[in-house]
């Protein structure tokens, strides 16, 4: 990997401080406590090789305290050095203000390293300077800076030592890698399931039977360098194969979306329509979680596609969160990163349900009754889907009462309930009911009537 600062210039002003005419073993060189550094962001979606990242940053050290005088006895040697993985390309430069004006009076000379180097030495003597000058700053110009290796953070650091005085250092942060891309969303309106018919149908959604979920998208980080950054997020194609995006869609509710077409993405957001799909971005069957879409380009990514998605009117809607992810694949030396998946949207239902195990049929021995209580204070109709011992629908959402009065209570034997719901009676084992309440509250058991007694046989009652 090498990452180049170019056609530009990294600047590290240092203000150099000794205490007035002392130049004793605990004279301060610098202080470094006052030192701030602006660290250039990288995307950690760089490729490893071949890419150019302009940036600007200074480095200022120490404060307007009396500066000092180089002399051929107490020359000023500054030492810079990078570091993971950072050199020089260029040889830097070191230049030097006085108090006489604040104007660059001198420039340092490279004695070691530089160029190729992650280090450069530069000295200065009495013989650059009037002697009634001092120096009050100098700074260190790199115009082109390359970093080779992994994506890790680069610092800087620089030492400082004015003749037989011990060294002073001060450092900070060169280079901080970021994030550039992140999973994005725009969240749709949740909706909710109606109880009545058996939750086939919902209301705030595009119409009873089509909802718009959201939309999902690559997001660039604002917080990163957005110079360096412009061409991985504005221009996803930089970094994304051509038609390697795919966004995926779960949920439970997606079981019960049409086979044809049921979930379907709308380009650049655009809006889920009843029979859209037929103009749709990409189209997938429903009865099934999750759901992929693939062979996307990064500008459809970008754009962020709408999910639609068409139930079949027939089959109960589950509750729970509808969710997306995007994904993609790098070009040769780039990264993206492994988004997560983003909730769009929630289904609820509405009415009341509960669960009613182990009802024998009207041809058992021990003859089967349910009873559903309404336990609000509103009437509402009354379903059911019945299952078999092996798990077969026997019926769905068949109608065991048009209006339950509030507060009351539905009793029906097997074969009533087997007949309300228009099927066959199968030979062997005993049913397991999923009754739905147009109503907010409900109770619900099976009983046995065996040789005249009456047992709740019911594994559990619920609302």
């Amino acid at each position: 990997m090498m990452m180049q600062s170019n056609n530009n210039t990294l600047r590290l002003a240092v203000l150099a401080a000794l205490t007035a005419g002392s130049m004793g073993a605990n004279a301060a060189l610098i202080d470094s406590t006052a030192s701030t550094f602006a660290a250039v962001k990288f995307a950690s979606e760089s490729p490893t090789n071949g890419i150019t990242l302009t940036a600007t940053t200074q480095f200022t050290a120490g404060s307007t305290t009396t500066a000092f005088t180089p002399t051929a006895g107490q020359n000023l040697q500054v030492t810079v050095d990078l570091t993971a993985g950072a050199k020089f390309v260029a040889a830097p430069t070191l230049q030097c203000k006085s108090d006489t004006g604040g104007t660059v009076a001198a420039a340092g000379t490279l004695s070691l390293g530089g160029a190729g180097s992650n280090q450069a030495v530069f000295t200065l003597g009495s013989a650059a300077w009037n002697n009634a000058a001092q120096i009050v700053q100098c700074v260190v110009t790199a115009t082109t800076i390359s970093v080779t290796g992994a994506h890790a953070d680069s610092n800087m650091s620089l030492s400082y030592v004015y003749g037989n005085l011990a060294s002073s250092v001060a450092s900070g942060s060169l280079i901080t890698f970021v994030t550039g891309l992140s999973a994005g969303k725009t969240v749709g309106d949740d909706v909710v399931a109606l109880v009545t018919g058996g939750f086939v149908a919902v209301s705030g959604g595009v119409d009873t039977n089509l909802i718009s979920a959201g939309r999902a998208y690559w997001n660039g980080n604002t917080n990163a360098n957005s110079a360096t950054l412009a061409s991985l997020t504005v221009d996803l194609e930089t970094i994304m194969g051509a038609t390697s995006g795919t966004i995926t869609v779960a949920g439970n509710a997606l079981l019960a979306a049409q086979t044809t077409a049921g979930v379907f993405l709308v380009a650049a957001g655009g809006p889920c329509t009843t029979g859209g799909a037929a103009a749709a971005l990409a189209t997938a069957a429903g009865g099934a979680s999750p759901v992929t879409f693939s062979s996307l380009t990064p500008a459809q990514i970008k754009a962020g596609p709408s999910v639609c998605i068409k139930f079949n009117g027939t089959s109960a809607i589950a509750e729970g969160s509808i969710t997306a992810t995007v994904g993609g694949n790098a070009l040769t030396d780039y990264t993206l990163p492994v988004a997560s998946a983003q909730t769009l949207m929630t289904v609820s239902r509405n009415g009341s349900s509960a669960s009613v195990m182990n009802m024998p049929r009207s041809t058992d021995t021990d003859s089967g009754f349910l009873r559903v209580y309404n336990t609000s204070s509103l009437a509402g109709a009354v379903t059911a889907t019945v299952y078999d011992q092996t798990g077969t629908a026997l019926a769905t959402n068949c109608s065991l009462s048009s209006s339950l009065a509030a507060n009351g209570a539905l009793v029906m034997t097997a074969a009533q309930m087997e007949t309300a719901c228009g099927f066959t009676v199968p030979t062997s084992g005993r049913y397991r009911l999923e009754v739905n309440g147009a109503f907010p509250t409900m109770k619900a058991q099976a009983f046995a009537r065996s040789a005249g007694v009456l047992t709740n046989i019911t594994a559990a009652t619920n609302n």
